[in-house]
């Protein structure tokens, strides 16, 4: 596959938008998502005999509003997120999977990714991202942008302080210029859900 440029009004770019509370995900241009997904599974093991080493367990995800109704025995219901960042790799990628699958009905090689991540990830994170996207889903293009900076442009601003009251946590990000100033961030642990 051959990198192209990827600019102008029509590029079909597919946004992510991961939160604590949801996953919104979407068309770029467009002015509401198409799906918001729950970020919190239904995780249940299930143990499947196997001829050459015995027993192996056999994690099983129910992913969407519907699916994490309908109980199963010992089914835990597992949040992806931990302050506001991708904890569980795994889980992340199961619902990416469903949402390109069964919400989107998207292939993942024919749109470019806009992520969004909260101003205090981690390189470490944001590599391990890239990779999983890259790798596993094979887009064919990727940027991730802090969500404090969206927010500022999608209020035609490019200096603002944004206030974020989350699930989980609220934030105070100054943004300058289209940068996060990091060192000016103040978290609060009160959110929606507290």
């Amino acid at each position: 596959m051959s990198g192209g440029v990827y600019g102008g009004d029509e590029v079909g770019a597919i946004i992510f938008d991961v939160g604590h509370q949801s996953l919104r995900v979407g068309y770029g241009g467009e002015d509401t998502p198409k799906a918001e997904i729950p970020t919190t599974l239904g995780v249940w093991e299930d143990t499947v005999e196997a001829l050459d080493t015995g027993q192996n367990v056999k994690k099983h995800y129910n992913i969407d509003v519907t699916a994490i109704q309908v109980r199963k025995k010992d089914m835990e219901m597992v949040s992806l997120m931990k302050d506001g960042m991708i904890e569980d790799w795994e889980m992340f990628e199961r619902l990416t999977e469903y949402t390109y699958k069964q919400r989107l009905h998207a292939l993942s090689e024919h749109h470019p990714i806009l992520m969004t991540e909260c101003p205090w990830n981690t390189r470490l994170k944001r590599e391990k991202l890239l990779e999983l996207m890259f790798e596993k889903f094979n887009v064919p293009a990727m940027y991730i942008c802090k969500n404090a900076v969206l927010a500022a442009y999608a209020n035609g601003r490019s200096t603002a302080m944004v206030v974020d009251s989350g699930a989980t946590h609220t934030s105070a990000v100054p943004v300058h210029d289209g940068y996060v100033i990091t060192q000016g961030i103040v978290k609060s642990p009160l959110g929606a859900r507290n």
